[in-house]
């Protein structure tokens, strides 16, 4: 019996493979690469950044502040710099990181190990702080504010617990470095810090189940666990702990909730670029006149296509 996409046609002529147009070259799209790709949220982000080098000065020359205060402040510039987050770039640098600290042949560099080690711990340290400073900046009337409060309380909070624990027997053994990348690495337009300074620094109450920090911190009690025999190498214990999936998963879980949030991030924005009536007035006229000014952009990003 045949199946209905079967040729029963002996005298037909069938392909096989891919046609001439299925194996155009992506590059060859006149939309692979755009003359403009910089799109509102783009534009947002830049001009907070550029502010900060506009600077107020007083009658002896000496700078008192700078333009920040008109251009970072508002609600739409705080989901924007969540929207233009590259979440494949974190996933990327995260997995070198581990990678490095599964192979043989790096075993006899401990100092490098411990500073990857470090880095790993540090890199899911700010992300936490990072998350943490957009949930409280947001207002409460954007949907996006309870939903990052709900994740962190219902599954960051727990997961950084536990690995708070680790990180505490990882330095009590020895193996964890207080580093940071270089060169440097952002997460959410901030430089990644080193755990110490975020544990230090403590993260609001819906991270430790409404307590305050140091009590809550200190109340931690270090996990080996993860980090199998004590009496094993460097590179043994690190590799045991970076392959555990107690260790993993709590990694895993941060980056599912990071692309969730990047992904609300982008329609919340959305909806405060046409639905949201309390941007300052001079605000306000920046925002129309970037969304006027996309009129340009999708005009000019033709012009491959036309030539």
């Amino acid at each position: 019996m045949t199946t209905p996409t079967q040729n029963t046609d002996l005298l037909k002529l069938v392909r096989e493979g891919t046609s001439q147009d299925g194996r155009l070259p992506e590059a060859l799209d006149p939309a692979y690469a755009p003359v403009n790709e910089r799109t509102v949220a783009h534009s947002m982000v830049f001009a907070q950044s550029y502010a900060a080098l506009l600077k107020y000065f007083d009658e002896k020359n000496i700078a008192t502040g700078d333009w920040v205060p008109f251009f970072g402040n508002d609600v739409s510039v705080q989901l924007a710099i969540a929207a233009v987050e590259d979440v494949e770039a974190y996933k990327t640098n995260t997995q070198s990181w581990f990678d490095y600290l599964n192979r043989l042949e790096n075993q006899s560099n401990e100092a490098r190990l411990k500073d990857n080690f470090g880095i790993l711990y540090s890199s899911v340290a700010t992300l936490a702080q990072r998350l943490d400073v957009l949930k409280e900046v947001l207002p409460t009337d954007i949907a996006l504010k309870g939903t990052l409060q709900n994740l962190i309380k219902s599954q960051l909070a727990p997961a950084f617990k536990r690995l708070i624990a680790y990180y505490q027997a990882g330095v009590l053994g020895g193996l964890v470095s207080v580093v940071v990348p270089s060169p440097t690495v952002q997460i959410l337009r901030r430089p990644v810090v080193s755990f110490a300074s975020v544990f230090g620094a403590g993260l609001s109450a819906d991270w430790s189940e409404g307590l305050a920090w140091p009590g809550y911190s200190g109340g931690i009690t270090e996990d080996p666990s993860v980090y199998g025999d004590a009496t094993a190498s460097v590179f043994v214990r690190i590799n045991h702990c970076s392959t555990h999936n107690l260790f993993t998963s709590v990694f895993d879980q941060f980056l599912k909730v990071f692309a969730r949030v990047i992904g609300e991030a982008k329609t919340a924005l959305d909806g405060t670029l046409t639905g949201w009536d309390k941007h300052e007035p001079h605000y306000a006229l920046f925002l129309a006149f970037l969304r006027l000014f996309e009129y340009a952009r999708t005009s000019s990003n033709t012009l491959t296509q036309r030539h």
